[in-house]
């Protein structure tokens, strides 16, 4: 009668760990913890005074036949492959969704006419307090109105055109908004300069009215203080830049909102998984 082979621990285990790496499913890492497992519950069962064969078979079945662990980890709806994939799926498509939206909007231009307050109703130079009257004056609803007035019917509905509230039945209020949500007043305290910026997608039309909005604040002034004096420095058409899209401020945008949203949908279904994979291995000491 031949003698039964002793057993080997860590043949044993070795065998285990090759089935269990054969199958489709648990990656290296899942291989190593699970091995973990298995070797703490031998080390339990041992306490037990089961033998080591014994002890390892107990501690199989308790981490799993290496068929059905690999099922379990099969069943992840994201395996790490996929996670670095959809990273980088969701990266490249925010980036050029972003990117596309933001180039495929027109061009914003941005214009501005500079004057100067030269001389206050009394013969002395402009004082700080006439000059904060005057930028209250600037941004008020009477001299944008008088800027639609000075427009052609061509140009005030080329200005309303490119904005969603273009066909509001009242077309003289809507277009004094309108000029009052695109044209800012920047002063030049110092100096005593008011700039008169407007944005707009046309670019020979936001030049037009920026300087409209000069000559209006100061035909306004005019019938305020008539003996109220200002001076040109420059006109809107030598003062035109593109605002907006700029291609640094696109790839800027895309890249962080396209790393951002790969970031957030990566942690996600990686906490997904995380929650499907099998529970673990109860100790020895719970049998």
């Amino acid at each position: 009668m031949e003698p039964t082979p002793r057993f080997d621990l860590e043949q044993a285990v070795s065998a285990w760990r090759q089935e269990l790496a054969q199958q489709r499913g648990p990656a290296a890492k899942d291989v190593r913890e699970l091995e973990a497992h298995l070797r703490d519950a031998f080390a339990a069962l041992k306490k037990f005074d089961l033998s080591d064969e014994e002890a390892f078979m107990v501690a199989w079945h308790r981490v799993g036949p290496p068929t059905a662990v690999a099922e379990e980890y099969a069943k992840e709806i994201f395996p790490p492959l996929w996670r670095t994939r959809l990273f980088w799926y969701a990266f490249l498509l925010v980036f050029v969704g972003v990117a596309g939206w933001m180039f495929s909007r027109p061009a914003e231009y941005m214009a501005d006419a500079s004057l100067r307050m030269v001389k206050s109703s009394n013969g002395e130079p402009a004082g700080p307090e006439e000059f904060n009257t005057r930028i209250h004056i600037a941004e008020t609803w009477n001299v944008a109105s008088e800027v639609a007035q000075m427009m052609t019917p061509e140009q005030r509905m080329a200005f309303v055109a490119p904005f969603p509230d273009a066909d509001d039945p009242d077309a003289k209020a809507n277009l004094v908004n309108r000029l009052l949500a695109q044209r800012f007043v920047a002063p030049g305290r110092l100096a005593y300069i008011l700039q008169f910026g407007v944005e707009h997608p046309d670019k020979k039309l936001v030049a037009v009215v920026a300087d409209d909005f000069a000559q209006a604040f100061m035909n306004q002034e005019k019938i305020r203080d008539p003996d109220q004096q200002y001076q040109w420095l420059d006109h809107a058409s030598s003062q035109i830049i593109q605002s907006e899209p700029k291609p640094a401020q696109i790839l800027f945008s895309g890249f962080f909102l396209g790393l951002g949203s790969a970031i957030i949908i990566t942690m996600l279904t990686r906490l997904i998984s995380q929650l499907r994979r099998p529970p673990p291995t109860p100790s020895a000491e719970a049998v």
